[in-house]
């Protein structure tokens, strides 16, 4: 792949992730699950989130699915993930 079709793809990939993101619910905050699986779904969000802001950003494109009115997800705790799985056992 040459470098000029490198960015379209890799935008269109962070896309395609983004409107996942949003069809699977991963923009509301999950009350209704286990502590890991609530902690794997706030990071996944997040990442795309930030993936997805900053490549658009810095190629100058439109964002792609999210749309802040409806992203009510909390950050992740702030452990390793470890330390969730340990939580998570007990």
């Amino acid at each position: 792949m040459t470098q000029g079709k490198t960015v379209p793809t890799g935008v269109s990939l962070i896309s395609l992730g983004s409107h996942a993101a949003m069809e699977l619910g991963l923009n509301r905050d999950p009350v209704d699950y286990p502590i890991y699986e609530r902690e794997a779904r706030k990071r996944t969000f997040w990442a795309l989130f930030t993936i997805s802001v900053t490549m658009t950003s810095f190629f100058s494109r439109s964002w792609s699915a999210f749309d802040l009115r409806y992203i009510d997800c909390a950050f992740p705790l702030d452990y390793h993930e470890e330390c969730v799985k340990l939580a998570w056992i007990r």
